[in-house]
């Protein structure tokens, strides 16, 4: 279970995120909706460690001062740029097995995740869509009890959009905890059990089980004023 109780990011001596609370059970996939430069990603950086945070937040009883306990219950998927050119897909994916501990089988995920064709291939040759199947890829290996994953969809085709939510759907089957931020509403609301909208650092409005129409609508009617200053 993840818990945040009045969880305040910073970037910097700014507040981005102010007193958030929430409660995550096993078996979800969160959904975290908002328009780009809204805190998503600072905030998941926040429950991570990688961004000033005060408040409280628990991973499944684990606490930040704990850090080496603390950091085994997540894998944060945050950007392709963590690639260097020089390594293949399969060294990252054999550094996640080893760092995580993991008993999920190295070949499995790559022929789950339909990565078999170029995970030997040096990362300098991959596109954006194949640097984002391999980040996926090595937070289902990882194993991890909770996986939080930054635009995870950004740059999939449909196919690989429909494989990775089928793959996601059963990794929660499992038990464990998974939270998203995306933009692809039509995905958001086939894959996510409940949903979050985030607004100037606050929480703003919660959907469960949300349709793709109701989706869109209450995104419509929380940022309407985004929309229109953006057109």
């Amino acid at each position: 279970m993840l818990i945040l109780d009045n969880f305040s990011v910073y970037y910097g001596h700014k507040n981005i995120i102010t007193s958030l609370n929430l409660k995550i059970a096993n078996g979800e996939i969160i959904g975290l909706v908002a328009p780009n430069g809204s805190g998503k990603t600072t905030l998941m950086r926040g429950m991570t460690s990688l961004a000033q945070a005060t408040g409280q937040i628990e991973l499944n009883g684990a606490v930040p001062t704990h850090r080496t306990e603390y950091r085994r219950q997540f894998f944060f998927a945050e950007s392709t740029a963590i690639f260097l050119p020089y390594l293949t897909g399969r060294d990252y994916l054999r550094y996640v097995k080893k760092a995580w501990h993991s008993t999920t089988e190295l070949a499995e995920i790559i022929l789950q995740t339909r990565i078999n064709e170029f995970v030997d291939w040096r990362i300098g040759k991959y596109s954006l869509g194949m640097k984002q199947q391999l980040l996926l890829a090595m937070a289902l290996l990882s194993s991890a009890p909770i996986l939080i994953l930054d635009e995870p969809m950004n740059g999939l085709d449909p196919t690989n959009l429909h494989v990775f939510s089928h793959a996601l759907q059963k990794y929660a089957d499992r038990n464990k905890t998974v939270l998203i931020s995306s933009h692809i509403l039509d995905n958001v609301s086939e894959l996510c059990n409940h949903v979050v909208f985030l607004k100037q650092g606050v929480i703003v409005q919660e959907l469960e089980q949300p349709t793709t129409t109701e989706l869109k609508t209450t995104y419509l009617r929380v940022y309407a004023d985004e929309v229109v200053n953006h057109d």
